[in-house]
C-alpha cells in the first residue's frame, strides 16, 4: 500500500513552547503524535521522547514486522500487536523512571497516537485523547476512544451522551506515557482500502472542531494545503493550544486485494452477526478472523460432525440440508454455525455450497479470546447471536437455530448499544 504523508506541529496563538511532538518515519511507515504535560520544559521532552522511544524500539524489532506485512495471518497480527505494546510499554517506563528521578521533569508525562502501516494492513495505537480519525468511502470514523474521565462515566453508564457533550470535564485524561509505573495502550489492527484518509491530530484540533466539520476538511486528497486549513481553523476559533495534526492516504498497488476487502466489508456491514458493533469495532474483527474460499458442492458443515466454528458469508451460495432435504438456502451476509463457537457438538444440518463460496471463520478459540481482551464486543456479537436463536425458536424452526440472512438495507438496530458505541 502506497501512502502519501503531510503533518505539522504548531505552537498555536496562546502557547510560548510546543509540547506537541510529530514523528513521521516513511520508511518505517510510523506515524505519532504526541501531547506533553508537566510543565514547558518537561511535557516538550516527554512527548518528543515517546516518539523516538517506540521509533527506536520498532526499528529493532522489524523482523517482527516484515513477517506481519509478508504474511497478515493471525499469528503474525497477535505478535506486531504486542510488540506495539511492548514499544509504548517501554516509552512509558523510561519516561516514568525519568521523572520520578529529576526533579525538573518530575510529573512529567504524554499521550501518543500512533499509525503504523505494513503493507496492506495497519495497525492504530494510543494512549490519552490524541486521536485518530479514518476518512473511508466519504464517511468520518474516530478510530480510537479518549482515555478520559468524561468517556469512562459515559461507558460505564453513569452519564448520557447528552450530558457528555454538555459537561466541561473533557480535558481529564486518565491515562498518559509517564503518568504511572504501568501503561495500557489501546492497539487496533486494520484492513486497509485503497482512498483510506486516516488524520492523526491532539487536542488542539479536536478542541474546537466538530465531527461534521472534520469530514468536510477530509473530503478533499492528503496535501500541504489540508494541513495548513486545518490549523488555520484551528487558529480561527482562538489558537489557546499546540495543534498538531498528520494526514495519510492510502492508495493501493493491489487492485484485486483491494476489491476482495471492499467485497468482504460490504457483505459483513449487514450481517445480523454484526448488527450492534460500531465501526472500529467491526473493522477490528475483520482483521481478526481469517477468510476461507470453498469450492462448489463442498460441506462446510456436515449433519452429525461435531463443529466448533461460526461461519459468516462474504460471498457464495449455500443450502441447508436435514435428512438429504434442503431447508434453507442462503447467499453473502449470512452466518451459521454458533451454537457450535459456543457448545461444540454434532451439526444438526448440512451445509453445502452450490457455487464457489468465501467465508469468515470464527473458532470457538478465537472466540473466547475476544471475551477476554474485548469483552464489549464479545456481549454485542453474542446478543446478536442469542437474538437471532430466540428469534428461529420463537417461529417454530428450531433446525434452524444456529443460522440467519442478513439485514435488509437500512434497517441495522443501533438504539440498544447506542450509549456504549
Amino acid at each position: 500500500m502506497i501512502h502519501k504523508v503531510f503533518g505539522k506541529s504548531d505552537t498555536g496563538l496562546k502557547r510560548t513552547t510546543n509540547q506537541d511532538a510529530l514523528l513521521i518515519d516513511q520508511k518505517l511507515g510510523l506515524y505519532i503524535v504526541c501531547d506533553g504535560v508537566g510543565g514547558r520544559a518537561a511535557g516538550q521532552h516527554a512527548s518528543n521522547s515517546a516518539g523516538l522511544i517506540v521509533q527506536s524500539f520498532l526499528q529493532n524489532n522489524e523482523n517482527v514486522l516484515k513477517a506481519y506485512r509478508d504474511h497478515p495471518a493471525p499469528e503474525t497480527q497477535r505478535m506486531v500487536t504486542r510488540l506495539v505494546e511492548a514499544a509504548i510499554t517501554d516509552a512509558n517506563n523510561a519516561i516514568y523512571s525519568e521523572s520520578r528521578n529529576n526533579p525538573q521533569r518530575a510529573g512529567m508525562a504524554t499521550t501518543i497516537v500512533m499509525l503504523l502501516v505494513l503493507g496492506d494492513r495497519a495497525v492504530i495505537a494510543h494512549v490519552g485523547d490524541s486521536r485518530c480519525y479514518l476518512m473511508r468511502h466519504k464517511e468520518l470514523f474516530l478510530m480510537t476512544e479518549d482515555h478520559s474521565h468524561l468517556v469512562e462515566q459515559l461507558v460505564q453508564g453513569r452519564i448520557t451522551r447528552k450530558q457528555a457533550e454538555a459537561s466541561s470535564a473533557g480535558s481529564l485524561i486518565t491515562r498518559a506515557i509517564g503518568f504511572r509505573p504501568y501503561v495500557v495502550p489501546e492497539v487496533l489492527a486494520i484492513e486497509l482500502m485503497s482512498g483510506d484518509r486516516f488524520l492523526l491530530c491532539s487536542d488542539g484540533l479536536t478542541s474546537y472542531m466538530d465531527p461534521a466539520t472534520m469530514a468536510d476538511y477530509l473530503k478533499v486528497p492528503a496535501s500541504k494545503g489540508l494541513i495548513k486549513s486545518l490549523i488555520k481553523f484551528a487558529y480561527a476559533k482562538g489558537g489557546g493550544d499546540n495543534v498538531t495534526v498528520l494526514v495519510a492516504e492510502m492508495e493501493s498497488g493491489n487492485m484485486a486485494a483491494d476489491i476482495n476487502v471492499n467485497r468482504k466489508h460490504s457483505a459483513l456491514r449487514r450481517s445480523r452477526l454484526f448488527e450492534h458493533v460500531r465501526y472500529t469495532e467491526f473493522v477490528k474483527l475483520m482483521a481478526m478472523f481469517p477468510v476461507e474460499d470453498y469450492p462448489s458442492n463442498h460441506a462446510i458443515l456436515t449433519e452429525g460432525r461435531d463443529n466448533d466454528k461460526l461461519y459468516a458469508m462474504v460471498n457464495g451460495h449455500v443450502e441447508v440440508r436435514k435428512d438429504n432435504k434442503m431447508i434453507a438456502e442462503f447467499g453473502p451476509g449470512s452466518f451459521f454455525g454458533e451454537a457450535g463457537a459456543i457448545n461444540p457438538g454434532p451439526a444438526s444440518a448440512s451445509v453445502i455450497t452450490t457455487q464457489p463460496t468465501q467465508a469468515m471463520v470464527i473458532g470457538r478459540d478465537r472466540l473466547l479470546a475476544l471475551t477476554r481482551s474485548d469483552p464489549r464486543t464479545a456481549v454485542k456479537m453474542m446478543w446478536s447471536m442469542s437474538s437471532t436463536l430466540t428469534q428461529r425458536l420463537l417461529r417454530g424452526q428450531p433446525e434452524l437455530a444456529w443460522s440467519d440472512a442478513p439485514l435488509p438495507a437500512k434497517s441495522r438496530e443501533t438504539h440498544l448499544f447506542d450509549e456504549l458505541a
